[in-house]
């Protein structure tokens, strides 16, 4: 993103904007002697220059600008403030300097003029051509490129310390371990148990140690001390004598040791003052206590020489100190030795007498004639009475001793490091070359060292680069100058020396910037500049923005954004990335920026991805491309497979059987059913997704439906449908024949050709069996839910009303979990006695049938067969179905695999979960007759 280069620095005087200079036939005033510019005047035999309106300096070198400045308020690029006309003003120099190539010898040009060495590197001449040292960090022909510290990849293991040799790098491994890496662990020696009989070993430095048990000894404890000396009182006598020294011991037998204590000014040697006493019956080589030289720690001071003697030291002092380490100096200017008015200065030990003029001396005794000493310098012509002189100067000479040069340029004190000038009074200033600076240009003006980038924002750019150290005074501040490549009105900002981070604002995204990081000296005659550390680094282009899903099917998806057309030019790419949740492979393109839109195919169906959508700037790697942020990522799921083959089976006029067959690499996790007729549509949610047919029931006769099927994705937050398959149909109609409602042929559904279905009441739910012995006790042999229908069959009952219980108040379901021990459902049946069953009517003509109904005879029952929208035992009932919002109850089981014992057993689990439907609710209300009305109309009249 961005890469450091070698670029001249474009030094920028704002001030220089705002000044104009004074055009004159000759800019040094055409006198050869004058030096007076931009139209200053000599006056005087000194040269003084006499400066026009606007200009000030002893030159007139200073441009005067309308900025105003104090003691605590600075000009802005650090040029001196001077009092000009009442008022204190920012100045700043107009660049014209004073050639002294016409007054004095020409002075040859280096190669080294044009600083060509970079990043604070130093010039030398050879051989014609010039070859630059670099400072640490950096390398190349012009040091402009940074080097990369071999070590920062920190290649040494198990503690071993990296070190830079050469442009590559040495590990320095610790003890143990060797290799260039120190990835080769040493063999420990006590690995391989050396020590025997118990004994305890101890590695150090490769080597190993054994600490025996009191019976063995040895390297190894490999001899047993009780088989060399059975006799227990064998012992190695008195240990030997030591000179100064003193012996103290407890016993002389094997084991025992003696130690030894060297008299004041002796110490032993070895450092281990001891003696062993070992299982031969000799001592051990007891130390030698050696005298010590105090004298060789140097403690006499001054100059005084050490004399060593026995436990101590004597120093033997110069005159004029005194102290047992002569650090004591006395202070000789106390006799006051100096005469005629001398003054004294105490040294260490010693004086030294100042005489005034007209004497000399140690003690300023002697009276001496004014130019007896020749006082007068460069050619200086002395005239004196006694001591008194005065000396006559040479031309270009000045001062009391002709010892000031008028103009020191001449001795060209910056050499070829800067420009001199001078205002013939002795004074001199050095204009620095770029990365110098000093009095004569002397010192090097080093730029921001470890400059680097921190962070790289669409309209932001942080930079970073080392702490300057408190007592660093070459430094004033620093200067960041920065502008778009190729434009040529760069913006600078000024930072504090103590500052090491800068962030530069209102950048435009996208776009290569060329940044240049200067030190700068502030002087009173022109500011010194270092060699620049420069950058090229180019800002991020702006995001897209409203990143969307046009569409998702199974294997495609087709996505949009928008770039702002104010921001098009910078951007070059538009990478869009497609990335799969299981981790496998993912998708990535390359558009042009014109495009808004792409599609992914050959996608998976029923998972999920990530979209990520980023712009890019720059596509060379010379263009220092940048990206974007991300401008998701944006997740979403494909849907699932379609069912296949979706066909009608088997129609009747109530019901419908519909048949399809799933994708065979992929198994839903349900299906979801929409019936709809006209305007009303019903829902139906079915969990199980192996399923492959379904039956379609409380149809209407004669009437044109149509389905759409959906494959079902529980994703665990929502549910993901596939692409809908549609199927349309009509029920059969109801033939009446000879006075009975008969259905029409067909075949499955339980349906038989000719059966008359009974009449029932509003709150029947079934139904119709055979009757064998209708005194036996009623018991159920069936019971099937579905979903909020319940569905019972009985045997050896006749027709029966059953009634619901009480419907019990709603459950909230907390985390759809195991609920299964708040749900009920209960039926309960009349018993016989509870109600006094009326009458069955014997034929037809004691049943008398409304509205349309037909009076039938089914397998031994009378009854009435009512048309459509009519119910009751008379269809006296006038039915409608009336639909509602209602929530069904599902349930699914999971297996979760459970250790236990080491053995791995599944534990099933079963969750309950809502799914909003539609459902309808009948509504029958009795019809009244015609004679009824009639009779109800005459009595409100």
């Amino acid at each position: 993103m961005y890469n450091f280069i070698n670029e001249a620095f474009i030094n920028c005087l704002s001030c220089l904007l705002s000044l104009e200079l004074v055009n004159s036939t000759d800019p040094y005033n055409q006198t050869a002697e004058c030096l007076c510019q931009n139209g200053g005047v000599c006056v005087g035999i000194n040269g003084t220059c006499e400066c026009p309106s606007g200009y000030t300096g002893a030159v007139c070198q200073l441009g005067v600008t309308q900025t105003l400045c104090s003691h605590s308020r600075t000009c802005p690029d650090g040029s001196p403030c001077l009092e000009y006309g009442g008022t204190y003003l920012c100045t700043c120099h107009t660049g014209v300097e004073s050639d002294h190539m016409d007054f004095y010898p020409v002075q040859p040009q280096s190669v080294c003029d044009s600083s060509p060495c970079l990043n604070g590197g130093y010039c030398y001449e050879r051989d014609g051509g010039y070859t630059c040292e670099c400072r640490y960090g950096y390398s190349g022909k012009h040091c402009e490129k940074v080097r990369l510290n071999t070590c920062a990849s920190s290649p040494c293991r198990n503690g071993g310390s990296c070190k830079e040799e050469g442009g590559s790098y040495r590990c320095v491994c610790p003890y143990r371990f060797t290799g260039k890496h120190c990835e080769v662990g040493k063999p420990d020696p006590c690995s391989s148990t050396p020590c025997l009989n118990g004994g305890t070993c101890f590695h150090y430095l490769g080597k190993y140690k054994c600490e025996c048990a009191d019976e063995y000894s040895g390297k190894d404890c490999q001899i047993s001390r009780s088989s060399l000396h059975p006799s227990a009182e064998l012992g190695c006598g008195p240990p030997p004598h030591v000179k100064h020294a003193e012996v103290q011991f407890s016993s002389t037998t094997p084991g025992s040791i003696a130690a030894y204590v060297c008299h004041s000014g002796f110490t032993s040697v070895p450092r281990a003052a001891q003696s062993l006493c070992g299982i031969q019956g000799e001592w051990s080589q007891p130390p030698v206590c050696k005298e010590i030289n105090e004298c060789l720690a140097q403690p006499c001071l001054n100059g005084g020489s050490c004399q060593n003697k026995i436990g101590s030291y004597k120093c033997v002092c110069k005159d004029g100190f005194s102290g047992k380490r002569c650090q004591i100096d006395a202070n000789e200017c106390q006799s006051e030795p100096c005469m005629n008015k001398g003054t004294c200065e105490d040294q260490p030990g010693s004086y030294l007498c100042h005489c005034p003029q007209g004497f000399k001396g140690q003690n300023c005794e002697i009276e001496q004639v004014g130019c007896e000493s020749g006082p007068c310098l460069n050619g200086g012509v002395c005239r004196g009475y006694r001591q008194y002189y005065v000396c006559t100067c040479k031309d270009g000479f000045f001062g009391e001793r002709c010892q000031m040069l008028e103009d020191p340029c001449v001795l060209k004190p910056c050499g070829t490091r800067g420009s001199c000038w001078s205002d013939r009074r002795g004074n001199y200033n050095c204009v620095c070359k770029v990365g110098l600076t000093g009095k004569d240009c002397e010192k090097d003006l080093l730029p921001p060292s470890g400059l680097h980038v921190l962070r790289v924002e669409e309209n932001e750019v942080e930079l970073r680069w080392d702490q300057l150290e408190h007592s660093h005074r070459l430094i004033s501040m620093f200067a960041v100058t920065y502008a778009p490549l190729g434009h040529s009105n760069p913006k600078t900002d000024y930072l504090d020396k103590q500052r090491s981070t800068h962030v530069l604002r209102d950048l435009v995204p996208g776009m290569l910037y060329n940044i240049s990081t200067v030190s700068i000296k502030l002087k009173a005659y022109g500011n010194d500049t270092s060699q620049p550390a420069t950058a090229l680094i180019r800002t991020r282009p702006q995001r897209v923005e409203k990143l969307r899903l046009v569409n998702v099917s199974s294997s495609q998806v087709w996505l949009s954004w928008l770039i702002q057309a104010a921001h098009n030019e910078a951007v070059s790419r538009v990478h869009v990335s497609l990335m799969p949740s299981d981790g496998t492979e993912g998708l990535n393109v390359a558009l042009n920026a014109s495009i808004t839109e792409h599609t992914f195919s050959s996608l998976e169906a029923g998972h999920m991805y990530t979209v990520d959508v980023l712009t890019q700037s720059g596509i060379r790697p010379d263009e220092f491309p940048s990206t974007s942020h991300s401008g998701g990522p944006l997740q979403f799921w494909t849907r699932p497979y379609p069912p296949q083959n979706l066909s009608l089976s088997h129609v009747t006029p109530n019901a419908a059987l519909i048949t399809w067959s799933r994708h065979p690499r992929h198994i839903p996790d349900g299906y979801v059913i929409n019936v709809t007729r006209g305007l009303t549509t019903r829902s139906r949610f079915l969990p199980n997704g192996k399923l492959g047919s379904y039956t379609l029931r409380e149809l209407t006769p004669g009437q044109h439906y149509y389905v759409a099927l959906m494959s079902v994705k529980n994703t665990g937050q929502e549910q993901i449908h596939s692409i809908p398959q549609h199927l349309s149909f009509t029920t059969l109609p109801i033939q009446v024949r000879h006075g009975r409602r008969e259905w029409p042929t067909g075949t499955g559904l339980g349906t038989q050709t000719g059966r008359i279905f009974p009449t029932s009441h509003p709150q029947d739910l079934g139904g119709t069996s055979d009757i064998k012995n209708s005194e036996e006790l009623f018991r159920y042999t069936e019971l099937v839910d579905r979903r909020g229908k319940i569905t019972a069959k009985f045997s050896h009952l006749t027709p029966k009303v059953i009634r619901h219980r009480t419907r019990p108040p709603p459950i909230r379901l907390e985390k759809m979990e195991e609920t299964t021990n708040k749900i009920s459902l209960a039926l309960e049946i009349e018993e016989k006695a509870s109600r006094a069953q009326p009458e069955l009517p014997q034929d037809c003509r004691s049943l008398s049938c409304q509205n349309g109904g037909t009076c039938v005879n089914e397998r031994g029952s009378i009854m009435c067969s009512c048309v459509a929208g009519f119910k009751g035992r008379q269809c006296e009932l006038l039915c409608q179905r009336v639909p509602h919002p209602c929530t069904r109850l599902y349930s699914e089981t999971k297996s979760i695999p459970v250790w236990e014992g080491g053995v791995c057993h599944y534990v099933y689990k079963r969750t309950y979960k809502v799914q909003q439907d539609i459902c309808y609710r009948e509504i029958c209300e009795p019809v009244l007759s015609k004679k009824s009305q009639t009779r109800r109309a005459n009595r409100h009249q």
